[in-house]
């Protein structure tokens, strides 16, 4: 079952012009950036006929919210919910609101209609049109008594999340929740492990790929130049892809980007945004529908000892997998980014690394410095862009680059081709930090 919204021309137009139909846009966009991460109706389509625009938008069954509480009310007179109920709620709303700020998002419009209780007393959001990033200027928007105070109507301000979650919560627990001390939305939440650890806290390397293989795409660039291959790993259920910026950067000279997934299947891909001084970028396959998205997990949390397995295609030999451990962090590496440079190292990035002879940048081409992890799990070309995974199958971070004795070449017929157990890669908590803009189209 699906659900029709229509925005119709010249409907709530604003006096730069802009009508109805420009807010439902925006909603699709959003729905589909937060596709397969289980906060929101998944878009079907958008239809333009005419004057009007259609989204058509999963059916979420379930109740709002509010008539979740009205039905759980105590008959003593008392406006609240017995904590015993509303606890557990308060608790899984604050994760869900946390999990949208995760991905940039602040909810000018929490409102207990918009907030669903799922027949399984999960919870999804719905009508995120007024959704707006985080930071972002924004008016005054929303169900009256929801909105944080700084947005009082006719001013301009920054937009946030925290009031309109108090609001919300109030209207579940009758304002118990500040009394239990749970009021704060400024807390660690809870990252889903596809795999449990052993008890002795070694990876279960067959269980940690059996897991996240299905989330690892091999991709291709075919450049003027020649074709570079690298990995990828899958953001959202409709396509998105996180990989190396120096793996798809021919791409932004009219190069062709090709995606193969775990089934063998292929589809075209686009750039959708980069950031060159990360090394890091999203493209979007074609057509894709109900990937399996990886579990990004904590960075901060990894310490040097840590079981770490790499899933990539070295050489194209497609989902290749190693492990090893987390070796040191912190290491400053320099890699370079111009297709011209990587495709002949297999597409992989080769680091001028402080005290190795032999490995600074053989030319003048571009170059970017991060902070990475060391790992002694055998990277070798075509590794660049796929993830490094912990013992709980979770993706602490992207691999991209691989220390060659030659310091020119990591291609199979080199003299230096191979791993020698230095390998390194971008800490995944670097990259949530310009992730949603470019999940969003932005290059930072």
């Amino acid at each position: 079952e699906v659900v029709v919204k229509q925005a119709r021309a010249h409907i709530e137009m604003d006096p730069a012009g802009t009508d109805a139909r420009a807010a439902l846009r925006h909603e699709a966009a959003l729905l589909a950036r937060l596709e397969g991460l289980g906060l929101a109706p998944r878009p079907v389509e958008l239809v333009e006929q005419d004057d009007s625009l259609f989204l058509v938008q999963e059916r979420i069954a379930g109740q709002p919210l509010g008539s979740w509480v009205a039905a759980r009310l105590r008959r003593d007179g008392s406006p609240d919910v017995d904590w015993a109920e509303a606890g557990p709620m308060a608790h899984i709303l604050l994760d869900l609101v946390e999990r949208v700020h995760e991905q940039g998002l602040v909810l000018r419009d929490l409102s207990p209609g918009h907030v669903l209780v799922q027949p399984d007393g999960s919870l999804r959001l719905v009508d995120l049109e007024l959704a707006a990033e985080a930071g972002s200027p924004a008016g005054a928007a929303g169900v009256p008594g929801y909105r944080a105070p700084e947005q009082a109507p006719g001013r301009l301000a920054l937009v946030t999340g925290v009031a309109a979650v108090a609001a919300v919560l109030g209207g579940v627990t009758g304002g118990v929740v500040a009394a239990q001390g749970h009021s704060s939305v400024s807390r660690t939440g809870t990252v889903a492990s596809p795999v449990a650890a052993r008890s002795d806290g070694s990876a279960d390397v067959a269980a940690v790929a059996a897991a996240v293989s299905p989330s690892v795409v091999q991709i291709t660039v075919q450049t003027a130049n020649g074709t570079a291959t690298g990995t990828g790993v899958v953001l959202t259920a409709g396509g998105q892809i996180l990989t190396n910026y120096h793996v798809v950067s021919g791409a932004a000279a009219g190069g062709r980007i090709t995606v193969t997934f775990h089934d063998g299947s292929t589809a075209t891909a686009a750039l959708t945004g980069t950031d060159k001084s990360l090394d890091a970028a999203v493209i979007t396959a074609s057509g894709a529908k109900q990937l399996t998205p990886a579990v990004l997990g904590d960075s901060s949390a990894v310490a040097v000892g840590d079981p770490v397995v790499a899933i990539g295609n070295p050489e194209g030999l497609t989902g290749t997998v190693t492990s090893g451990i987390i070796s040191a962090e912190h290491r400053e590496v320099t890699v370079q980014l111009d297709e011209g440079t990587t495709s002949g190292n297999g597409g992989f990035g080769l680091p001028n690394l402080p005290g190795l002879r032999g490995s600074a940048p053989q030319n003048n081409g571009s170059t970017t410095t991060y902070q990475a992890f060391q790992t002694d799990a055998a990277l070798n070309p075509g590794n660049s862009g796929g993830p490094l995974i912990n013992a709980s199958g979770q993706v602490i971070g992207i691999n991209s680059a691989m220390y060659s004795p030659s310091g020119s070449s990591a291609t199979a017929g080199g003299s230096g081709a191979g791993s020698v157990g230095l390998g390194f890669a971008i800490p995944i908590d670097d990259i949530k930090q310009v992730l949603p803009k470019l999940q969003s189209g932005q290059n930072v």
